[in-house]
């Protein structure tokens, strides 16, 4: 082949990648990505110097219902908020990004989201959402690829202690 045509048949190749990735670039996730939230609330972490130690926590999953596929590795943040708060958020934590590539129709194992921080708590645990110091909280989703930022939803933290895992030892 003579090197005229295989330098346009190499321009064309690379542009149809140039193509295929801005294609992909351009999926608007927060229209094609939806979240189903699962199980909310107060996780019970046990005593932290001497103080009940509860952490707002959400679980959910995500589900591509646009008509793109959504890359693997698009990163996820969930941002604990207080309710009536413009200011900012709380806390925040960054969870592992999609593992595969998730086609439409298909649905992420689940995500557990879990703020580092809390509430601290002297007595009863059953008291937090009595407490003077309570706060109603909302978790907010949000999904990242290639530098920008998707906000999927926002989720009210339901007024329920989750019970403390036990390692099952005695």
């Amino acid at each position: 082949m003579p090197f005229r045509l295989r330098a346009i048949v190499l321009m064309a190749a690379m542009a149809a990648g140039v193509m295929s990735a801005t294609a992909c670039h351009s999926v608007d996730l927060a229209k094609n990505l939806t979240i189903a939230p699962g199980l909310s609330g107060y996780y019970d972490a046990g005593l932290l110097d001497g103080w009940a130690h509860l952490l707002p926590t959400i679980s959910f999953k995500v589900k591509d219902t646009g008509t793109q596929s959504v890359s693997a590795g698009v990163r996820l943040t969930v941002s604990f908020w207080f309710v009536g708060d413009a200011d900012g958020e709380n806390d925040s934590i960054v969870l592992p990004g999609l593992e595969k590539t998730l086609n439409p129709g298909d649905e992420t194992t689940t995500f557990t989201a879990q703020a580092p921080h809390g509430f601290r708590l002297e007595g009863a645990r059953a008291d937090l959402f009595q407490h003077s110091s309570f706060r109603d909280m909302l978790a907010k989703v949000f999904v990242e690829s290639h530098g920008t930022i998707y906000r999927l939803g926002e989720f009210p933290i339901d007024h329920l202690i989750i019970p403390h895992a036990s390692s099952g030892r005695p």
